[in-house]
């Protein structure tokens, strides 16, 4: 109508902001509402009614996300809606209309309880488990248990940039895991190696969150280097990450706090549901390649072991057929499956019979 853009004034915002909080609640009560606003941007007053049947249709993307959420918070608890005994309704926009009738419709029909106070449950519930945290072991607390999760799963970046998750989703916290690694199943040997630490659902970890990385010196080129990775949660939700080098014993340890927002975490997780079937494809497809690497490799360590036993052109044969089959997979990185599974069998059909009557001899 004034033709005026008001986004860029964070005040005028603000105060556009909380004048719709109000109407938004008047709402839950009434069939419509009156939206005033006195001077919000370049002197001009703003007076607008808007009904709730035009409301529930601006918000019915976000009432849909509602459904999304309990939808998964059921599957997470591998439990159905009928065993759902009672629904207890606490927070703001459980009193919208259109939220109860979807909540209700949802559950068959099942009746809502709306009369708890979301102030006072959000205050016992921080009381309750700030007495757990100190230890308190009175009557009032005794038979009470909260349990945190993680939001999101942790883990670390392996080869061909695979997210492998050592603290999977909705684990309760506080937790511990430690798991071992071929140094060369993290990035290709040197002096070093970095954990980088991920946080998310997806396959690969350039579709997570980066939260940092810790830096293990003293690799040793040559030999075989195992790798311990320890993720530690504490009550406090802080992320303590530590890896330690199974050969020299050196080791390194490091905190990282301050994650993702309760919004971005449900977004991540409606993601990673939204594209599972191609995450699981991604998976297939780098297990396939990782096959064919591990494959090529074997055959030539194996080629090593039985020098004694192959004649020199067998030895070339092998040796020839591996390094080509390594010189394609760097060249095809991208490559489907089904092109990594017909590699490993032709390199199998060159492979297995020689060093299968070698080892006979």
């Amino acid at each position: 109508k004034h033709k005026k853009d008001m986004s860029g004034d964070k005040r005028a915002m603000s105060r556009l902001r909380s004048a719709c909080e109000r109407v938004k609640r008047t709402l839950s009560s009434q069939d419509h509402a009156h939206l005033e606003v006195d001077s919000l941007f370049d002197g001009i007053d703003f007076c607008s009614t808007i009904t709730r049947a035009r409301f529930e249709h601006l918000c019915v993307d976000l009432f849909g996300q509602v459904l999304n959420l309990i939808r998964q918070s059921l599957r997470d608890a591998r439990i159905d809606k009928d065993q759902i005994d009672e629904i207890v309704l606490a927070g703001g926009s459980s009193r919208i209309p259109k939220v109860q009738q979807l909540l209700q419709g949802f559950f068959d029909g099942k009746e809502l309880h709306t009369a708890l106070n979301f102030d006072e449950a959000a205050a016992s519930g921080a009381a309750v488990q700030a007495a757990i945290l100190l230890g308190d072991r009175s009557e009032v607390v005794q038979d009470l248990m909260l349990l945190d999760v993680a939001p999101l799963s942790l883990g670390l970046e392996t080869a061909g940039g695979a997210m492998t998750a050592l603290i999977r989703r909705n684990t309760t916290i506080p937790t511990k895991q430690t798991q071992t690694f071929d140094i060369t199943a993290i990035q290709d040997v040197d002096s070093s190696v970095a954990i980088k630490v991920f946080e998310g659902e997806r396959a690969m970890t350039n579709d997570n969150l980066f939260l940092g990385d810790v830096e293990l010196p003293g690799i040793n080129q040559i030999s075989e280097t195992l790798v311990e990775v320890t993720f530690d949660i504490d009550a406090n939700g802080i992320l303590n990450v530590s890896a330690t080098n199974k050969v020299t014993g050196q080791s390194i340890k490091t905190a990282i706090q301050g994650r993702l927002s309760p919004q971005e975490i449900q977004r991540m997780v409606v993601d990673a549901e939204r594209l599972r079937a191609e995450d699981r494809d991604l998976r297939d497809k780098q297990a396939s390649r990782n096959a064919l690497e591990s494959c090529a490799y074997a055959s030539m360590s194996t080629v090593t072991e039985l020098t004694d036993k192959l004649s020199e052109e067998e030895q070339v044969i092998i040796m020839s057929k591996c390094e080509a089959t390594l010189a394609w997979l760097h060249a095809h990185e991208s490559a489907e499956k089904v092109e990594f599974v017909h590699q490993r069998l032709e390199l199998e059909q060159v492979c297995n019979p020689i060093l299968t009557d070698a080892s006979r001899r």
